[in-house]
């Protein structure tokens, strides 16, 4: 990740000795007040690259260089290039695994979906939930579907333009920062209920921000 665009912008490199850091157990209160002091120069130089008030870099006394609405921009720009992406890998795979399905004479997904798999699954779609996983998950492939074919009529209409060819590094108009970021399930750390769902966002109100 200290590479990752959207990260890499919230790292301060803090050069250490060779008696200094890591497995070091027995540094010196000296040492360990050095290190502490760099720590402590390090938060503030990414405060103030944050701060859309502070005008001065705190490193080395000039202008403030302000990263805050690039950084949001880059996270934009990565989760929906991501977005895309998963959401292509989604629609072809929902089709292709009910092919596979069908040949293995297993039930579809819509079938499971409607409570109605003649196998034996786990974690079925509650009854009063079953509208909703049909109708949502029609709607995430139509959008996919929808998304795949304005980019098919207009290459330019796509959240990341591809590079000319593969193994070339030069940048093009429209491609997501890189490296490429790509959104992956993975298992959660611990079971924090705060960590396992987002809040319900709110619908937006007349004359939001533009």
């Amino acid at each position: 990740m200290l590479i990752a665009p959207g990260v890499r912008e919230r790292i301060v490199n803090i050069a250490l000795r060779d008696d200094e850091g890591g497995l070091n157990l027995d540094m010196k209160a000296d040492v360990i007040a050095d290190l502490d002091l760099r720590g402590r120069a390090a938060g503030l130089l990414i405060g103030a690259r944050f701060d859309s008030s502070a005008k001065t870099d705190p490193e080395t006394g000039k202008p403030n260089r302000q990263i805050f609405a690039n950084h949001r921009w880059i996270r934009y720009r990565n989760f929906m290039a991501a977005f895309e992406d998963l959401s292509r890998r989604f629609a072809l795979s929902r089709r292709r695994s009910d092919v596979a399905a069908s040949a293995r004479n297993e039930t579809l997904l819509n079938p499971m979906i409607a409570g109605k798999a003649k196998e034996k699954i786990g974690y079925p779609a509650p009854v009063r939930a079953r509208g909703f996983y049909r109708t949502t998950t029609d709607a995430f492939e139509k959008l996919a579907l929808e998304m795949a074919d304005a980019t098919r009529k207009n290459p330019r209409a796509t959240f990341d333009s591809p590079r000319p060819s593969l193994g070339v590094p030069k940048v093009v108009a429209g491609m997501a920062p890189r490296p490429k970021m790509r959104l992956r399930l993975r298992p959660l750390v611990d079971n924090d209920p705060r960590d396992e769902a987002a809040d319900l966002p709110d619908m937006p109100m007349r004359g939001r921000l533009r």
